[in-house]
């Protein structure tokens, strides 16, 4: 009798393939969870980098790029071309864009609303903020529009008015 017990408890279970893993929805927003809990966190972010920018689309300038932010309350960055002369200035508030063009001698003054007619996408202080430290622009897993399990990772994509971001 022991002998029977010992035997049909170490007796090979059979399961359906995928059975061993989390549903697919529940694998999914588990993925987007930690995505978002290594989100860069901040309350004043400054960077520097280095570019190449063709202002009238013929000639490349390096360009040394500078951004400062406050989480939620502006973004401010600035353009020096050669010896550290700026070319231009950009100041953005979370109803406002100020953008000073030295090279050209233009000035804009506009709302965020006046920039969305020329993007399809949504832009606001906190996607843009977000874009630039490199945090993620859908924070719950119910705006996904797709996710693709592949080999080498998650590609997730969303959309908002009519524009398809993805993350990979």
């Amino acid at each position: 009798m022991l002998l029977v017990v010992l035997l049909s408890a170490c007796s090979k279970k059979v399961v359906g393939p995928g059975a061993s893993k989390l549903p697919a929805r529940a694998e999914v927003n588990a993925v987007i969870t930690k995505v978002n809990s290594g989100e860069v966190t901040y309350e004043h972010f400054s960077a520097k980098a280095k570019t190449e920018i063709a202002p009238d689309g013929d000639k490349d300038y390096s360009a040394t790029l500078h951004i400062r932010m406050k989480r939620d309350k502006y973004l401010w960055a600035s353009v020096n071309v050669m010896l550290g002369i700026e070319a231009a200035r950009l100041y953005m508030t979370q109803d406002s864009v100020f953008i000073l063009n030295r090279l050209k001698k233009e000035y804009v003054a506009q709302s965020l609303a006046y920039f969305q007619q020329f993007s399809r996408a949504p832009i606001s202080l906190k996607t843009v903020q977000q874009m630039l430290v490199g945090n993620t622009l859908f924070p719950l897993p119910d705006t996904l529009q797709s996710d693709t399990n592949t080999a080498d990772g998650w590609f997730f994509s969303l959309a908002l008015q009519q524009v398809v971001y993805g993350v990979y």
